[in-house]
């Protein structure tokens, strides 16, 4: 899953190659021409010491920028050592840049526990004072899940089940301007039907 965001008139194209490896594109004329991939996979190996992961990838969904010019990319990871190439157990972090996308680091890995079972496909979006994270999971509670932190990278708080968003475990989008919040997904928590936006006018509360 390719994973796009804006910079200031920069388009900036993340994609992965059999998830171990990350490129990134950038395109000044609104896509009609992309400059060659640079590998960026070193931000993924520099989590290695904390979380020995097997299969790595970002999104799927769309990136962002903060007001304070930090880009920022929800990311998936997966630990197994029997099955390099399975998608179970998983964490979820996010990858930054705070350069316009010269350089990149992972944030804070947020774990996976008995209330937030494999946490994998996420999305972001700044609101008051910091950004949540929109979680798929696979816990048996069956809505999404969402954390708060104040620069997007670290700190971590306020995880609560969302029970106004039911998920039947599939990707969802969240997107915010202006004071308001948008997010889609198939609401339904047992089938991937009912595709549906909702706004939120209070910071996703």
């Amino acid at each position: 899953n390719g994973v796009m965001l804006e910079d200031r008139g920069t388009l900036l194209f993340l994609f992965h190659r059999n998830y171990r490896e990350a490129f990134i594109c950038k395109s000044t004329d609104e896509g009609l021409t992309w400059s060659q991939p640079e590998d960026i996979t070193y931000a993924y190996m520099a989590l290695r010491d904390r979380y020995h992961w097997t299969v790595a990838a970002a999104g799927p969904g769309h990136g962002l920028r903060m007001k304070n010019g930090r880009l920022l990319v929800p990311v998936w990871l997966c630990k197994n050592p029997a099955n390099i190439t399975s998608h179970h157990p998983s964490v979820v972090t996010t990858l930054y840049s705070n350069d316009g996308g010269l350089s990149w680091c992972c944030g804070e890995i947020i774990p996976a526990s008995e209330e937030l079972v494999d946490p994998n496909e996420s999305a972001v979006a700044e609101v008051e004072g910091g950004v949540l994270i929109n979680m798929r999971h696979e816990t048996p509670v069956r809505f999404r899940k969402t954390a708060f932190s104040s620069d997007g990278i670290s700190g971590w708080t306020d995880f609560r089940f969302d029970r106004s968003l039911p998920d039947p475990v599939c990707f969802g989008s969240i997107a915010g301007a202006g004071g308001k919040t948008w997010f889609v997904n198939c609401a339904s928590q047992t089938d991937r039907v009912n595709v549906t936006v909702r706004e939120s006018r209070d910071g996703c509360a």
